[in-house]
Order: C-alpha cells, then structure tokens, then sequence
C-alpha cells in the first residue's frame, strides 16, 4: 500500500500550481522584515512600468530599489495586501500598480500584455517568523506580495484539522482539544441529528443542522469555560472546525449500523 504523507501531498499541489503558471522559488527567496519577495515585485515593476520606476530613479538613484520596497511594504502593513493590489501605491509622484487584472475583452491589447506579464510564484515551507523557525507548507505569491497560505494536512495521518489552525491562527491547549472530543461526542449521541442527517434532507439542510447544534452546545461553554468560547466563536476558526466536524461525522457509521455490525 502507498505511503501517503504531507510532503506528498505537497509535491502534488506544486506540480499542478507549476503547470498553471507559477514558479517555485525558495524560501530564502522571501523577506521576511519586508513580508514580501523584493526581487519578484522590483522585476513586475520593472518590466511593466519601466517609464515611471526611471521617472522614480531620477529622484532616489542607486537607492531606487531599496526605497520602493521599503514603501511597498509600508503600505501593505498600513493597508492590506489587498487594497495594494487593486489600487496601487505612490511615491514621490510616481505611481506603481502591483497587479493587473483580467481584462474584460481582449479589445484592449496593451492591458491583455500587461495581465499576461504578472508574476505567479509558490514557496513551500516558508519561514516567515524573525524570531524563530516557524513555517507555513505553502505560500503563493502575486508578484512578490503574499496572496495565500496554505497548511496541507493529510487527513490519512491521522493529524487533526485544528492542528492546521494551531499554526498560525490561534492555540488550543490539550484541554481545549478534550472539550472539542467532548463537543463532538455530544453530537454524535444526540437522536435528533442523527434523524435529521439520515432523513430525506437536501445536503444544505443537513449541513446547516448540524451547524447549528454544534453552535448551541459550544454556548453551553459561556459561562463555564469563556476562554474556549471566544476562540472557537472566531468567525474563521467556527467556519472550519465545523467543516472539519462535519465532514467526519458524515463518515461515521449510524449507531443504528453499529449495532447490526
């Protein structure tokens, strides 16, 4: 039997994402003070502005490089990845577009080569931490500005989902974790999900359901375990442990089938 295992499953996003476009770059590639890849931006910039970075390099000379990134940066902190990906940012009167959309129609040459030149990248196992060796399995790049990361947990190791989350999210204690078991035992035993999962339901229904009883047992941790509540009501955390959640519930055997057996 083939060994599944997380590096695998790597190998196999990257090659795919390789096929559509993006280049593997290394993780030193990656700055981590700037939380960008100069080269890949400073190239983009380059080779699609080249009339404005010169316009840039009048005013900064041999610094031109290093003052553009160090200003790219500050608006990403500022303003977000994605506001200075669909505006842009200005410096000294020249302005830089870090991206170009799709365009419309293929009407407008010019803008179908500018889209065509952005600059697709992927790094795995990127160490984005300063004070430590901490590392994400996979981030892709849109001309050197981080766009997605990505934590490629095996379901077939055995690795639970929130240890994903644990990353780079948020930190789940070991009693943490004995009350999600415990949440999702809960559930497991409880009749009327059960009926309604099993039940002539159209999946949404089903899912939302089950959605449901799970926020009305983790309410039940208010007063008595706050700390848990408020992490697992994060919008981003609740949405994905209750996938997760669900996903493994519907592989369950009914107890119905458990007593056949």
């Amino acid at each position: 039997m083939p060994k599944y295992t997380e590096e695998k499953f790597e190998d196999h996003i990257e090659a795919h994402l390789n096929q559509s476009g993006y280049q593997s770059l290394l993780s030193s590639d990656y700055d981590k003070s700037l939380c960008l890849i100069p080269n890949e931006m400073l190239q983009f910039i380059k080779s699609t502005q080249p009339k404005e970075y010169q316009k840039l390099e009048r005013q900064y000379g041999a610094d031109t490089s290093t003052k553009l990134r160090d200003r790219v940066s500050r608006e990403i902190d500022r303003r977000g990845v994605l506001d200075v990906l669909r505006k842009g940012i200005s410096d000294r009167g020249c302005h830089f577009d870090l991206t170009y959309f799709l365009p419309s129609s293929g009407m407008n040459p010019i803008h179908q080569k500018l889209y065509s030149q952005n600059r697709f990248s992927l790094t795995r196992q990127l160490h984005y931490a300063q004070r430590n060796e901490k590392s994400l399995d996979m981030v892709l790049f849109l001309n050197g500005l981080p766009l997605v990361t990505m934590e490629l947990k095996n379901s077939l190791t055995g690795q639970v989902f929130t240890d994903a989350e644990k990353q780079y999210r948020t930190e789940f204690t070991e009693e943490d974790k004995v009350d999600i078991e415990t949440i999702q035992q809960k559930m497991n035993a409880d009749e009327a999900l059960r009926l309604v999962i099993e039940g002539d339901n159209s999946e949404s229904s089903k899912e939302e359901w089950f959605y449901k009883v799970f926020d009305e047992f983790l309410l039940d941790y208010v007063n008595t375990k706050l700390e848990l509540y408020k992490k697992l009501s994060k919008p981003e955390i609740n949405a994905e442990l209750k996938q997760h959640l669900y996903q493994v519930y519907l592989k369950q055997p009914s107890p119905s089938a458990q007593r056949h057996d």
